[in-house]
């Protein structure tokens, strides 16, 4: 199947124009192909090596490799914000964004750090088809740098955590413009990128499983369990000593040019699973599995918790950090699972359905997918970029 990928877009200085001048960003990451030392994007931009500063047209060159084939990529992390406020669906940024999106890539941006006053949204954090993130502190009070929306007409998709951790700028290797960054919403973007990674690969394997008990489920067969390839492991980071970032477990597969292991469901996640075939088929209801963006956006902002006291048009649907998302996961029913799938109007039947049925999966399977989930980046100059291959 195809990889949950993460590559970092991001600039050190605001970009000042879209009209074609030499303006530059200085932080887009060097990303190594896995036999190569060669930047994989070197060759879709002749002449220039990419950690060096690149031109907003080599910007749009390199997302439009990201989005590609080649690339294989699911999320697409753009901490980067045009010096303009106003909203242009033409802009070639924009216009990138959105391929990108039709081309079922999950876009997330940095709301823009200019707050705390309404109607500060950078400009691309304002499209409909991307992710947006605005930041809080380790508290979950919202910073007063993170953009704002207006109220009843726009607002970030959600928040999280924007200030950086002590850790993650103290290996040797990290360049010293990185060990400068402070709070930021684009610290906060790329955390988001990573849940939401770890949520398609959630919603992947729970798909994955449902399929095949429904194939199952029609030919009147259960025997469980089903056994997957659910997650590998790759490397692809700027400096190979972030290696060490990933656990022993992660380390011995890698070290043994092992790229996947299994897991299976137990007897209680097919026995969940089958069950809510039986109930679809009997209410004759169907449901799309799908990873879409919009699929993406939609569990992202079902597991976000309300903010007290804050606005929709400042927190969007609310904070969502990785601990929350596995918290989600752990604790995910069968109702809670075809409230998000079905209609409101089928909600009804749910519960008298399901009213005996516990979580779908057991702890341990979660905690420890998302342990792999949590090797994502925390910011492009961290330069630790690891993949989920399913």
């Amino acid at each position: 199947m195809t990889p949950t990928a993460f590559y970092h877009l991001d600039d050190a200085d605001e970009l000042n124009s879209i009209r074609g001048t030499d303006d530059t960003f200085s932080s887009l990451p060097f990303i190594k192909s896995n036999n190569s030392n060669k930047s994989q994007l070197e060759g879709a931009i002749s002449g220039t090596r990419f950690e060096r500063s690149r031109s907003y047209l080599n910007l749009l060159h390199g997302i439009d490799w990201l989005i590609g084939p080649e690339a294989e990529i699911d999320i697409l992390n753009l901490s980067l914000g045009l010096k303009s406020r106003d909203f242009n669906e033409h802009e070639p940024l924009q216009i990138a964004t959105r391929y990108a999106y039709q081309s079922n890539k999950v876009v997330v941006t940095a709301a823009g750090n200019d707050g705390p006053c309404e109607n500060t949204l950078q400009s691309l954090a304002r499209a409909r088809w991307v992710i947006s993130v605005g930041a809080t502190d380790c508290d979950r009070n919202l910073l007063d740098l993170s953009s704002r929306g207006v109220a009843n007409k726009m607002s970030p998709t959600l928040v999280t955590n924007g200030v950086p951790n002590p850790e993650d700028y103290q290996h040797p290797n990290m360049p010293e413009t990185a060990r400068k960054f402070g709070p930021s919403t684009s610290l906060a973007c790329a955390r988001m990128s990573r849940i939401a990674a770890f949520t398609m690969s959630m919603m992947r394997f729970l798909f994955a499983c449902m399929a095949e008990v429904q194939q199952a489920h029609v030919l009147g067969i259960f025997a469980p369990p089903i056994r997957f390839v659910v997650i590998g492991f790759a490397d692809t980071g700027i400096f190979p000593g972030y290696q060490d970032l990933w656990n022993p477990t992660v380390r011995s597969f890698m070290a043994n040019g092992n790229t996947s292991y299994q897991v299976s469901c137990d007897h209680n996640t097919i026995k969940s699973l089958y069950d809510i075939f039986s109930f679809l088929l009997e209410e004759k209801l169907a449901i799309e599995l799908s990873t879409s963006p919009e699929a993406v956006r939609t569990f992202l902002n079902v597991m976000a918790i309300p903010l007290e006291n804050r606005k929709c048009h400042e927190v969007g649907s609310g904070y969502l950090d990785l601990d929350v998302a596995i918290d989600f996961w752990t604790n995910i029913t069968p109702v809670k699972l075809l409230k998000i799938l079905l209609p409101r109007k089928h909600h009804g039947k749910l519960v008298y359905h399901f009213q005996d049925s516990g979580p779908i999966f057991r702890d341990s399977f979660v905690i420890y997918l998302s342990d792999m989930a949590s090797r994502g980046p925390t910011h492009g100059d961290c330069a630790m970029m690891g993949y989920l291959r399913h």
